[in-house]
């Protein structure tokens, strides 16, 4: 059996005899360590780098496992919220609905109120109008029909047929219907000389404008 001692690697810096007093100093143990000084210096350079790759493991871990339970608890509260802003917005949607439902009743309650109030109008001013025409006619002539039909710009025309025993009346007929009130335009359309077993007189067709 041969064994061969090698010379200590020199280190930079201290003598040879010192080398055994540095390793102690170094390793702070009482015994003797024959391990090369930068052999040492690379185990130790392995294992703090071996130390710091786990430590980055483990915080990479932690930040990854963080951050799923993070982006978890958000996508949960956000299913949560569109959840209930569904709901909330549902019942919006519904209330808008019964409302429009109602306005759209209410619409056509007053779109029929205000048909029969113009109709209630018109009624009530043709038979103020037709009031007015028992005055029209005088003694000795009468009114055979009476028409008062819808024109443009909210106007009515008049048309009168009636009999007259004497042509004067007609010109007294014409005169008093001008003068009822809204009546204006008022002109004789034709005269008829007529004799019958029933009737005996003049026919005439008088026009207007009321409004």
């Amino acid at each position: 059996l041969k064994i061969q001692f090698d010379e200590p690697p020199a280190i930079k810096g201290v003598a040879v005899p010192d080398h055994e007093v540095y390793a102690l100093a170094i390793n702070h143990t009482e015994t003797l360590n024959f391990v090369p000084f930068d052999k040492i210096q690379k185990s130790k350079k392995i294992k703090s780098i071996w130390n710091g790759s786990v430590c980055a493991v483990r915080w990479f871990t932690i930040i990854t496992l963080g951050a799923l339970l993070f982006l978890w608890g958000a996508g949960e509260g956000l299913t949560l919220y569109q959840k209930v802003n569904h709901e909330r917005f549902s019942g919006i949607a519904e209330q808008i609905d019964n409302l429009k439902k109602i306005n759209g009743k209410r619409d056509s309650v007053l779109t029929v109120f205000k048909e029969k109030a113009r109709f209630l109008a018109e009624e009530s001013a043709t038979t103020a109008l037709l009031n007015d025409f028992q005055d029209v006619f005088p003694e000795g002539m009468y009114a055979e029909e009476i028409t008062v039909t819808d024109s443009e710009n909210k106007k009515y025309r008049i048309d009168i047929r009636a009999i007259a025993s004497s042509s004067s009346l007609i010109g007294v007929c014409m005169e008093k219907l001008q003068n009822v009130k809204g009546v204006t335009g008022c002109r004789m359309v034709y005269s008829e000389q007529i004799a019958t077993k029933t009737v005996n007189g003049i026919r005439v067709k008088i026009e207007a404008e009321w409004r």
